[in-house]
């Protein structure tokens, strides 16, 4: 079984890259960050609070959840740590609504180039 660990350095990380890409739409009180170990090929992935289960319960506000596997993430030098964290939160739309926005490769390389 999977054992998911809150992770706040990585959610201090975050805010740090979100602020250097001005992505102020962000709301990190309603963002959790998690890390977890399991053999497989994936890095990080987003969750979130889709608007069908908005409807089933309609007084929870919109969140995401973003792990990262260390099996993976922790392999990485910190420079791809850092794209992959934009990565996860360019997938957050302006609305913050729980769905999630279709990402560029060009312009996460665009921003990291900028900023990271």
């Amino acid at each position: 079984m999977v054992e998911y660990i809150e992770d706040l350095e990585l959610k201090e990380r975050a805010i740090q890259i979100a602020k250097k890409c001005n992505l102020d739409h962000i709301d990190f009180d309603r963002v959790h960050f998690y890390r977890y170990t399991c053999n497989t090929r994936t890095c990080a992935k987003i969750t979130g609070f889709f608007k069908t289960l908005q409807l089933a319960y309609p007084h929870i506000r919109p969140f995401y959840v973003i792990t990262f596997n260390d099996f993976n993430f922790a392999r990485e030098n910190e420079k791809s740590q850092n794209q992959t964290i934009l990565h996860e939160l360019l997938h957050i739309p302006k609305t913050f609504s729980g769905e999630f926005s279709r990402i560029a490769h060009s312009e996460i390389y665009r921003k990291s180039r900028l900023f990271i």
